[in-house]
């Protein structure tokens, strides 16, 4: 199409032409893509791929003229065709804020700190301005920086397209499901054959090594081998998608079975991307035979800049999954090409989070050592040892969670709180969407019985909750055991909510405001009932002299344990968590009287409760539900302390020149959490607080810290919670901080009457920790 010339080679001077012969030459017929046949003309969107070859025959010229032509292909175009001019690679890694906003892979991208147009910043520091880039790695970086992204974005059109009742929304009537296949297959693929100009043809290339690909024993030594098994894979799915879309119905069914299949692509994709990166990292000139077209020195020699491309692309999918792990990509992957290893162990905990497992990516043998296959067994927290019962019985327990040993299988349960993780990701980026289907639909936590555990679940379960601290919170909202969700529904898709009482629409709430309220609400309000109904449905288990009568056949009180850790926080507790284990130790930071300086990140707080947590275990094998059941009360004071902290540092933030929406809305969501308890104690101080710390008081704050402060603390003794138990709030940059106090010179003594279903103070003495 384009001779290049030694001197400049330009191609600019020919667009007009050539732009005019591909529409002339644009196909009539609907093409095939591999075993795919497109049910619209998707032609010219297929030759994108020919765009990918001309660039890289332009950087294999080895010249800075070649480069200068790749850069132009890239920016303008030169063989795929649309009604406006030419397409463009640029165009795909450059529309995300035009086209992609509320699209989960482009939430994720940037709630992980890119900014809008970084893929592509990223693509042309690759190709440079002179000289030196390598075939692969150009390759890679346009394929997966920019193509992949892309893919996704056609396919959730085609999603939403589907749900506005016509599959033809798009340049020239085309169907958005046939572009994301054209792109991602492109006009030149061949089953089983290596090619750097595609997706598919890249996945060709080094799928052989892998026994997951084709079922290799051993290193292949051709690239004519049959289709790689990720590309078999999302060929089929590719074609499930299609047969929904050009399906009579498109109902709610439908519409989530689509979604899943885009899910799975999307996985499948990054499973890829782990393979290459352990492809790259293990490849050696004398391990693996020429692959044509990969010069395999060349591979070798690029395996920091190749690292760090897969890093840039998977980086904000790791890291909705687990953000220790995607820090450790960007130290290891991205800004450095390190500890190959430890960066490996962090992906393999996180492959069921990610979509697939270590038998799908299987035993590299593209190398002389090779690297094997991992145990999906041996990731935390899904390690299994076993322990036998003085009957004699043995049977399988869950990894340690957070220091504490669980006596039965509740890995899976563990993993909830990673549902926690992607919600906030997607609210902080307004992909509300998403972070409802997460909220609804679940993620991470399966059942035995295949059905995914999700957070609404939980919070529409008060009316199994028959305990006296749920019936205390149903009755300050009203009697309705759905109000922790009819809240949280109300603050995530924007809708009017009345548990509060006055109607409030929460689609005028500032966006980091609505996440605010919304996280906190799953994290320290269903959460933190779900956890005492696990407690107490533990005792009633014990009292039927059956500990094993739930879900799965797990112990009811592990389960409480684990909800209350969640699986981010790791065996040691030394991890980012995203539950009540969590917030304790963040707010020890802000009461030092309440940290454990021995531990990293630990709080007094949690220590103790671990020390009930195991005493209500060793009780409940034995069959002693009484003493269990004793513990429960004590544990609810400690559990509210931390929640408590928060709601009072956000009322002291306010109240002293920080009042944005963002705080407000923190110190709502912590609020909430825990009034109906502090009314059952003192109508009047919850009264108190609700009218200075409700997010929409006409003047936030209006008494002041010292009064909110002494508001709840009036509640303290009622609540079983002391200040020695709170401590004194620490943030020194704010003068004049409110310290905890009984004596109370503002208006009469603190109340003395305990409320029927409130915890007491006597309670809190109940364990093996001293205050």
């Amino acid at each position: 199409i384009c001779k290049f010339d030694n001197k400049s080679l330009k191609i600019s001077t020919m667009k007009f032409a050539l732009f005019a012969g591909l529409v002339a030459a644009a196909s009539a017929t609907n093409p095939t893509f591999i075993d795919y046949q497109c049910t619209s003309d998707v032609t010219e969107h297929g030759k994108v791929d020919l765009d990918v070859a001309a660039i890289l025959t332009a950087v294999n010229l080895g010249t800075d003229a070649g480069v200068t032509t790749a850069v132009d292909v890239y920016t303008n175009g030169q063989n795929s065709a649309k009604s406006s001019g030419l397409r463009n690679l640029k165009g795909f890694a450059t529309s995300g804020e035009a086209k992609m906003i509320g699209e989960f892979q482009y939430s994720l991208f940037r709630a992980a700190g890119n900014a809008a147009d970084d893929m592509d910043t990223m693509t042309l520091a690759t190709l440079g301005t002179t000289a030196g880039v390598k075939q692969e790695e150009a390759a890679m970086s346009i394929n997966f920086r920019n193509t992949y992204i892309y893919t996704l974005h056609e396919l959730l059109d085609a999603y939403a397209d589907r749900s506005l009742g016509t599959t033809t929304d798009n340049d020239n009537a085309v169907k958005a499901w046939d572009e994301g296949v054209a792109f991602y297959v492109g006009s030149t693929a061949t089953k089983g054959v290596c090619s750097l100009n595609s997706i598919y043809g890249m996945f060709e290339c080094f799928g052989q090594h892998f026994t997951s690909n084709g079922g290799a024993t051993s290193q292949d030594t051709d690239n004519t081998s049959a289709q790689s098994d990720i590309n078999a894979f999302v060929m089929e799915k590719f074609a499930e998608g299609k047969a929904i879309i050009d399906g009579s119905t498109f109902g709610d069914t439908e519409k989530e079975n689509l979604l899943k299949i885009t899910d799975e692509i999307n996985s499948a994709i990054v499973k890829g991307l782990v393979q290459m990166y352990i492809w790259v990292q293990k490849t050696t000139t004398s391990g693996v035979a020429q692959l044509s077209p990969i010069v395999v020195a060349d591979l070798v020699a690029q395996k920091t800049k190749l690292t760090k491309v897969i890093g840039s692309v998977i980086h904000h999918e790791v890291n909705a999954c687990d953000t220790d792990s995607a820090a450790l990509v960007e130290a290891n992957m991205i800004a450095a090409d390190q500890n190959f290893d430890a960066t490996l162990g962090a992906l393999q905990k996180n492959y069921k989070c990610l979509g697939f497992n270590c038998t799908s990516v299987g035993t590299f043998f593209g190398a002389s050592s090779g690297v094997s296959m991992c145990d999906d067994g041996a990731q935390y927290p899904d390690q299994d040892a076993s322990i036998t019962d003085s009957n004699g019985n043995t049977y399988a327990i869950s990894a340690v969670n957070y220091g504490y040993t669980p006596g039965s299988e509740v890995a899976a349960h563990a993993l909830l709180d990673k549902d926690l993780l992607r919600i906030g990701l997607y609210m902080g980026q307004a992909d509300y969407a998403n972070a409802y289907r997460t909220y609804s639909k679940g993620r991470n936590s399966v059942k035995g019985s295949g059905v995914v555990r999700n957070y609404q679940a939980f919070s529409k379960g008060a009316s199994k909750m028959g305990f006296s601290e749920m019936d205390t919170y149903k009755a300050y909202f009203g009697n309705d055991a759905e109000f922790n969700d009819k809240f949280i529904t109300a603050v995530i898709l924007g809708q009017t909510d009345t548990t509060m009482g006055a109607a409030v629409d929460y689609s005028t709430v500032a966006a980091d405001a609505r996440k605010e309220i919304a996280v906190k609400s799953i994290q320290y309000a269903t959460a933190f009932h779900y956890v005492l109904r696990e407690f107490y449905d533990a005792i009633d288990d014990c009292k039927i002299g059956n500990q094993a009568a739930n879900q799965d056949g797990v112990h009811a009180w592990d389960e409480g344990v684990v909800f209350w850790a969640g699986s981010l926080e790791g065996a040691d507790g030394s991890g980012t968590g995203q539950v009540l284990a969590a917030l304790a130790e963040k707010r020890a930071g802000n009461y030092p009287e309440t940290k454990d300086t021995t531990k990293m990140g630990s709080s007094v707080i949690n220590d103790s409760l671990m020390a009930d947590f195991n005493a209500g275990k060793t009780y409940l094998q034995a069959a002693q539900c009484t003493e269990a059941e004793a513990l429960i009360p004590g544990i609810v004071s400690k559990m509210i302390t931390p929640i408590i902290q928060g709601a009072q540092r956000y009322a002291y933030y306010v109240a002293n020149g920080s009042n944005t929406d963002k705080k407000r809305a923190e110190g709502y969501a912590f609020m909430r959490a825990v009034l109906p308890l502090v009314s059952a104690c003192s109508a009047s101080s919850a009264d108190t607080i609700k009218s200075n710390q409700d997010y929409f008081a006409s003047t936030a704050m209006h008494e002041g810290d010292d009064v909110v402060f002494e508001a709840y603390q009036r509640t303290f003794d009622c609540l079983g919670i002391t200040c020695a138990m709170i401590g004194d709030l620490d943030e020194s940059s704010y003068p004049g901080r409110p310290a905890c106090t009984t004596d109370f010179e503002l208006g009469g003594p603190a109340p003395n009457t305990k409320v029927a279903g409130v915890v007491t103070a006597l309670a809190f003495l109940v364990g093996a920790f001293l205050w």
